[in-house]
C-alpha cells in the first residue's frame, strides 16, 4: 500500500542528483553502486546518477508501507539503507530544486532508485537532443539497514555506472601484466563476469560496450604514465576493436 506519493523537479548536473537523509539522518559513508554513492556526499546523503548529463528532471517519490514489488520491464534499478531526519529531501545539484521526500522522519528505511526507460534519455541525450523522455523513481519502505546493491542493470548506460567497483578491482588485479596482455585479461574478465554483454556485442548492438569499456579505462588509469598503452589511449576506435574482437572469442 502506497501511504503518499510526491513529485517535482530538480536540476541534474554531472550526471546527478542527490537525496539528503535530513536533520538526524545518516547513510553509510562506503556505498557505491554505480548509481548511487555516498562517497562525495558522505553521511548525510547520496549522489544519484542520471541518464543525462544535465537537464531539469522528474523524480517521484513514494512511501509504502512494506517493499513494493519490482516492475520486471525496469533496467536500471539499485537500493540503498537510510535513517531518515527531518526533512529528508532530494535535491539537483547545487540545491537546484527541491522535492520532500514523503516518509516519517527518525525511521530506518530501504531506498530503491529507479530509472526508467533511461536508455533513451541516454541516447538521446549523446545525440544532442535534451528532451528528457526517461523517469526517475524513489520508492521508500521501513526496513532495518543492510549493504547497498544493484538489483538490475541490463541496459548499458546504467552499466558503464554499476560495472565501476568490479573493474576497479579488476584493473588492479592485472595492472602488472605487460602490455597488451593487461588490456585484454580486463576485457575477459568483464565478459566472465556478464557473458549477456558479449551476446549483446556479438548480435551487433554497439552500445553494449560501454560496461565493458569502463573496464578498460580503469586499467589505463590505473597503469597512467606507461608507454604500453600509449596507442589505445589516445585511439578509441582501437580500444573498440579490441572489444568487440574479444566478444567475438568469447562466444566460442
Amino acid at each position: 500500500m502506497v501511504e503518499r506519493v510526491v513529485e517535482g523537479q530538480v536540476g541534474a548536473d554531472y550526471s546527478q542528483f542527490e537525496l539528503w537523509t535530513g536533520e538526524g539522518g545518516h547513510v553509510a559513508t562506503d556505498i557505491d553502486v554505480g548509481l548511487a554513492s555516498s562517497q562525495i556526499s558522505g553521511p548525510d546523503g547520496v549522489s544519484l546518477t542520471t541518464a543525462r548529463q544535465w537537464g531539469e528532471i522528474t523524480v517521484r517519490a513514494s512511501f509504502h508501507e512494506e517493499e513494493p514489488l519490482l516492475d520486471p520491464t525496469w533496467d536500471a534499478v539499485v537500493d540503498l539503507s537510510a535513517h531518515l531526519g527531518t526533512g529528508a529531501a532530494a535535491t539537483g545539484w547545487g540545491g537546484e530544486g527541491e522535492l520532500r521526500l514523503p516518509a516519517p522522519h527518525a525511521i530506518d528505511v530501504r531506498v530503491r532508485y529507479v530509472v526508467v526507460t533511461g536508455q533513451d534519455g541516454s541516447d538521446l541525450w549523446r545525440a544532442g537532443d535534451e528532451h528528457v523522455t526517461e523517469h526517475y523513481l524513489l520508492q521508500l519502505w521501513p526496513a532495518p539497514p543492510r549493504p547497498a546493491r544493484v538489483v538490475v542493470s541490463s541496459s548499458p548506460w546504467s552499466q558503464y555506472w554499476t560495472f565501476g567497483t568490479e573493474a576497479v578491482a579488476v584493473a588492479h588485479e592485472v595492472a602488472a601484466l605487460p602490455a597488451p596482455d593487461g588490456l585484454v585479461a580486463a576485457v575477459d574478465r568483464s565478459f566472465a563476469a556478464h557473458p549477456e554483454v558479449a551476446e549483446r556485442l556479438r548480435a551487433g548492438d554497439a552500445r553494449y560496450r560501454s560496461g565493458v569499456l569502463r573496464y578498460a579505462q580503469e586499467l589505463l588509469r590505473v597503469t597512467h604514465g606507461s608507454p604500453g598503452y600509449s596507442d589505445v589511449r589516445d585511439d578509441h576506435t582501437l580500444l573498440e576493436r579490441l572489444v568487440d574482437e574479444r566478444a567475438r572469442l568469447a562466444g566460442r
